[in-house]
């Protein structure tokens, strides 16, 4: 037999195909804005376009929304507003910004009236009812959150133990911790946080920038006849409109406080000042305030102990000192009818504290 073929040759072996060359790393492609260039001042220095580009893949740069517009613009056309703005106009400007208010829109402010105390002490009150008050001690003028007025009633040499007014002492929130005090003449100073002010005659005072404290004879008399009489006045204009004057007699003070009502309410020998003078009597104020002030609350260093007067009445003059009284007060207040209050207040005081009062009563 014919010889068997030769085994064919060995196969080489095979190899990976050779990869192709690896490219070079791609350069990532150029941002068409950099939003941190320049963007302190963005709203100014860039471009519309890189504004937009900038806003949508940054968040920056972005418009701030736009605010809706208020309906009027209440600052053109202010100096004519009256004749030349509409009445929708004025009804918005007056309830949004204050302005361009009609007199029947706005408010009418609360009117101010007038307390006054004088003699053993009488007191007509803000709602022109009177009271009298004989005893001695701190007691509450005026009491609001924010105003305290307070009066030292005391016996003096002529009353016979009735009191009279010896000071008045003013304080509270409004005057920021400051207390100023008028007292009399013979035995008393005006004194500011416990300094001596106004020690000439006539002279003025700065309260601290709060108001001003004047001291000089300038004053209506509630007449004439009495313009003999050498008038020591103490005027004091504070905030919240409140004005006090303070007559200076040897041994007492006459006061007259003028303010408007205050929101919160308030009381004290004056009254609560809500327009109803029936609930102002000697008994209701004492009800309502009571005998006289805590001594932790007392404006005044020394502080007086309650001490109750005499109930006593004109009933309880003598007949021949009653008609005394009598002449001698229609003297120094003809204008006046012979049974109003004033007239017996005053028949009471020359009764029970002495002739000088028939002028002093009524000069003020």
């Amino acid at each position: 037999p014919p010889p068997p073929p030769p085994p064919p040759p060995p196969t080489p072996p095979t190899m990976p195909p050779t990869p192709p060359p690896t490219p070079p790393p791609m350069r990532p492609a150029a941002l068409p804005f950099d939003c941190n260039a320049g963007f302190s001042n963005w709203a100014a220095g860039w471009s519309a376009p890189k504004k937009a580009w900038c806003c949508a893949h940054g968040g920056k740069g972005c418009a701030p929304p736009p605010t809706a517009s208020l309906p009027f613009d209440c600052m053109a056309g202010f100096n004519n507003w009256k004749a030349g703005w509409s009445m929708p106009k004025k009804v918005w400007c007056c309830a949004h910004q204050s302005k361009g208010c009609e007199a029947a829109q706005k408010p009418a402010p609360a009117p101010s009236s007038s307390c006054l105390i004088w003699g053993d002490p009488h007191i007509n009150t803000f709602d022109h009812s009177y009271a009298n008050f004989y005893g001695e001690g701190i007691k509450w003028l005026v009491k609001t959150g924010e105003v305290h007025i307070q009066a030292r009633y005391k016996a003096t040499p002529f009353t016979n133990g009735l009191a009279a007014t010896n000071a008045v002492a003013v304080g509270g929130a409004f005057l920021q911790g400051h207390v100023l005090k008028v007292g009399p003449m013979e035995n008393g100073q005006i004194t500011w946080d416990g300094a001596a002010i106004c020690t000439a005659f006539p002279s003025s005072f700065d309260a601290a920038g709060l108001g001003s404290i004047s001291y000089n004879s300038e004053g209506n008399l509630v007449d004439e006849a009495q313009s003999h009489l050498e008038r020591h006045i103490v005027h004091i204009n504070l905030p919240n409109e409140l004005h006090v004057q303070v007559m200076r007699w040897s041994n007492h003070v006459n006061v007259r406080i003028s303010m408007p009502p205050v929101a919160g309410g308030q009381d004290g020998h004056c009254g609560n000042f809500n327009g109803n003078s029936a609930d102002d009597s000697t008994e209701q104020i004492r009800a309502r305030v009571g005998m006289a002030v805590p001594q932790g609350e007392s404006l005044f260093k020394n502080y007086v102990q309650v001490k109750p007067g005499q109930h006593i009445t004109l009933d309880d003059c003598p007949p021949e000192k009653k008609a005394m009284a009598e002449r001698g007060c229609r003297k120094a207040r003809p204008d006046l009818p012979v049974d109003s209050q004033e007239i017996r207040d005053c028949e009471f005081d020359v009764c029970f504290g002495g002739n000088q009062y028939a002028e002093q009563d009524l000069a003020y």
